[in-house]
């Protein structure tokens, strides 16, 4: 067997420079590799933060785009709650007028009104009655009436020497409360 001997025939200043030029080539690349990954983290950073940007512009916007639709809302309710109360007051007023032309036409004719008072679904009347058993007389009536619920008569103080002073409460009845509240049991 023949062994083969490897001599060494280059120069240690050949060899040397080798070795300095793979050390240099190694750390090109080791800096272009980290110029590389600092360039991507730099890029990723920047379209992370016009992402968010634009997520944030988005949201603003839809936040305006919902506070323009509550408000819209808003006046919408508020537009609607003026009409209804309009409407109420319109009815209050045809249900007083009614009441009134109803109750002067079922008074006998020795009572007289002397005020009208309204709150909510009670009335007061004030008046005189020559006779206190005209104005129970009349007491009966008022409750026969479908709209009707309660007449209560109370009697004053003495206004006048002849005519004997009255107070009548009248509560008026709901539509509901009229015709019940529509439940079968």
């Amino acid at each position: 067997m023949k062994q083969r001997v490897q001599l060494n025939l280059l120069p240690t200043d050949i060899k040397q420079q080798r070795k300095r030029l793979a050390r240099k080539q190694w750390w090109y690349i080791g800096c272009a590799l980290s110029l590389f990954c600092w360039g991507s983290c730099m890029a990723y950073m920047m379209y992370a933060t016009v992402s968010i940007r634009t997520i944030q512009q988005q949201y603003s916007q839809q936040g305006k785009k919902v506070q323009i639709s509550w408000q819209k809302e808003k006046e919408r309710q508020a537009r609607w709650q003026a009409f209804v109360d309009e409407q109420e007051q319109d009815v209050d007023l045809e249900t007083d007028i009614s009441l009134l032309i109803s109750l002067a036409m079922t008074k006998p004719n020795d009572i007289r009104f002397l005020s009208w008072q309204r709150e909510d679904k009670r009335i007061l009347i004030g008046g005189e009655a020559e006779q206190r058993e005209g104005v129970y007389r009349w007491q009966e009536k008022l409750q026969m009436e479908p709209r009707i619920g309660a007449v209560l008569v109370k009697k004053a103080d003495s206004a006048t020497a002849g005519m004997q002073p009255f107070e009548m409460w009248i509560q008026l009845e709901n539509k509901e409360d009229a015709h019940g509240d529509g439940k079968e049991r």
